[in-house]
């Protein structure tokens, strides 16, 4: 990879480099389709709509913004996609499932790992998945750049 972090922002929108992340940072989900939304969530964010194989189409955020604050970043991506979907004549509950990927210089939790996903799930059964999202997905700069 011939990117430094500080360029990502702008590498980020290409289709080919947002692919490659996509598929790092879901590595659990099988990816069939990547298509760039034109639908922008500030200069450092990109959005993407996935196809899985199974046939769901997803949203996928991807952000190099300072990820100090996910709980705010997040919930500030997920009410513009709301507003975009409502300005193109759909109602909010027509939002996809979402993955947010935030990119990261380093470790912003410093428990010495390189990749972090969240998800809604049952405290007392942990196989309980809620179905909608979002998915956050933290990864540092160095765990993009592995093969």
């Amino acid at each position: 990879m011939n990117h430094n972090f500080d360029s990502l922002s702008k590498e980020i929108k290409k289709l080919e480099f947002g692919k490659d992340i996509i598929k790092k940072a879901l590595s659990d989900v099988e990816v069939k389709d990547v298509n760039r939304l034109e639908f922008e969530l500030g200069d450092e964010v990109t959005t993407y709509s996935i196809l899985e194989s199974n046939g769901n189409e997803t949203t996928v955020i991807i952000s190099t913004e300072n990820c100090s604050d996910l709980g705010r970043k997040s919930r500030e991506y997920l009410a513009g996609l709301d507003a975009g979907i409502i300005d193109n004549g759909g109602i909010p509950m027509d939002l996809k499932k979402t993955y947010i990927i935030f990119l990261s210089k380093n470790d912003p939790f410093n428990q010495g790992r390189s990749k972090y996903v969240f998800r809604p799930r049952s405290d007392e059964d942990k196989s309980i998945v809620l179905p909608w999202g979002p998915v956050i997905v933290v990864m540092t700069y160095d765990e993009l750049k592995k093969n």
